[in-house]
This record gives C-alpha cells, sequence and structure tokens, in this order.
C-alpha cells in the first residue's frame, strides 16, 4: 500500500496510526512512508533537517507549576496522529493559525476552555530517531514516523504517527517524545523566549 492511499482511506479515521501499527506488526514497512507524500497538496516529504511546530492549545496538557508539558499532550500520535507543521512556514503563520484554531474551538467545545498555551518545536530527525530495546534487546524498535499530510489551506501540515504498539514501547517512546518536547521548552524559559507562552 502507498502512503498516499493508506492516509485516504483512512482521512476521516480517528485511530488511523492503530491502522498503522497494524501494518508494522503485520511486517509492512510503515518507514518508507516517510518518502513519499500523503496528500497532492504536499510541498514534498518531509526532511530530517526539518523542524516542526506543535500547538498547545489544551491548558490541561501543560503543568504550570512544573513549567513542563504533560505527557497527555502527545496521546493523539497514538492514535489520530499528532498535529504539526513544518517550519518552513513562517511561526507568525502558524501561530495565527493556532490562534483562529483556539478560536474555533473554544465556539464549537466550549467546556474544553481552549488557550494556547504556545508552539513548542521539534526536531524531525529527533523525534525520527527515538526507539526502545523493550522487549526487543539489541535491536533498537522505531517509535514514530513522521508523515506529511498537507492539507488544503495548511500545506504544511505533517503528523507525528506512533508506529510501535506494544505497551511497555509505546510508553517508552511517547516518554521520550515529551521529553524532547520539555528540552525546548526548558530552553525557552532560560532565553526568555516568547515563543512558548
Amino acid at each position: 500500500m502507498k502512503c498516499r492511499e493508506f492516509f485516504t482511506k483512512h482521512a476521516e479515521n480517528r485511530d488511523r496510526c492503530k491502522e498503522l501499527q497494524k501494518l508494522a506488526n503485520e511486517g509492512e514497512d510503515v518507514l518508507r512512508f516517510e518518502a513519499e507524500s500523503a496528500s497532492e497538496d504536499s510541498p514534498g516529504p518531509v526532511k530530517n533537517a526539518e523542524h516542526l511546530w506543535r500547538q498547545i492549545i489544551n491548558p490541561t496538557h501543560f503543568d504550570s507549576e512544573k513549567n513542563e508539558i504533560k505527557a497527555t499532550a502527545f496521546a493523539d500520535v497514538s492514535d489520530k496522529g499528532g498535529s504539526v507543521n513544518r517550519d518552513y512556514e513562517p511561526y507568525e503563520s502558524v501561530y495565527a493559525k493556532a490562534v483562529a484554531r483556539v478560536a474555533d474551538l473554544n465556539q464549537k467545545k466550549p467546556e474544553m476552555n481552549a488557550k494556547l498555551v504556545g508552539l513548542v518545536r521539534l526536531s524531525c530527525l529527533a523525534v525520527r530517531e527515538i526507539t526502545t530495546e523493550i522487549n526487543s534487546p539489541g535491536k533498537p524498535v522505531r517509535g514514530f514516523i513522521v508523515v506529511d499530510t498537507a492539507l488544503k489551506g495548511d500545506e504544511s501540515h505533517a503528523d507525528i504517527c506512533q508506529i510501535t504498539s506494544q505497551p511497555g514501547q509505546s510508553r517508552a517512546v511517547r516518554s521520550r517524545l515529551v521529553e524532547i518536547a520539555n528540552q525546548y521548552l526548558q530552553e525557552h524559559i532560560l532565553s526568555g523566549s516568547q515563543q512558548l507562552n
């Protein structure tokens, strides 16, 4: 199955990462999806050298006392996919999209009380290098793929999708992803940057 075929088939599936995990468990090489485009609106596959902006818009995903992003901020990487924007799009544009998304969510789901906590910048290569040897000693297992999933009007859109499904492995790779996000956050706090409130 081709990357675009898979993502077109599962465009409305909120468990599409679980479908990727099934393919991986069946021996399908889902890593090759990273070299393909999932959308006709795509500017091309996501390269290792790129960075990815992740919107943190749910206040419950951020611990203001510890100045840390919680693991729940990345729970979607295991099911529907973790939405990010590729950083060839200017920061100001991605920030404006996040503000608009918060306004839309507060209109549709006021109980969520959405708030733009900020944007976290992730290295694509660092995300792709997350591995675990839990249940696979001596044979590191990749945790995620980063796939171009461009949308009309949001061509820089991509998704982080978890491809390992064993419970111990899943927890380990998601924990590492949160660590990477919090490393950026701590650098931001120490530098006084205004890119994450």
